[in-house]
């Protein structure tokens, strides 16, 4: 079967833009803070983000994974990243990114899956 991948990584950076867009779902350490680190959950299936607040003090949102796919959605239009709605996307939480990963065959459909394993390559 031929098939086409791409990633797409975000930055801390990339993150904090991210959660200030949403922060309507992630609350107020969001719209005030800078991403310092991100780790998900497998036991809970939640994401655990950890902010650093002015005064260098540090808040941890923690949210079901569902609305960090939501919100990345939501972001790659804002920004006009293409995101095809067939193929499997993966995404990879790692401590300073998350990696997207979409695989795109040749007839196949869309699912998501979350992990904090090792990059696929």
């Amino acid at each position: 079967m031929v098939s086409e991948a791409r990633e797409l990584t975000l930055s801390l950076s990339d993150l904090t833009e991210l959660f200030r867009l949403e922060s309507e779902h992630w609350g107020a350490s969001a719209s005030q803070g800078t991403v310092s680190n991100i780790r998900f959950e497998d036991q809970s299936n939640e994401v655990l983000v950890e902010f650093v607040l002015k005064g260098d003090r540090h808040s941890v949102v923690r949210s079901k994974v569902e609305n960090l796919v939501a919100g990345f959605i939501r972001f790659c239009k804002s920004k006009k990243i293409p995101l095809p709605r067939n193929g499997r996307k993966t995404m990879y939480i790692h401590r300073d990114h998350v990696q997207i990963v979409l695989k795109l065959p040749a007839n196949g459909q869309g699912a998501w899956a979350v992990s904090a394993g090792a990059d696929p390559h």
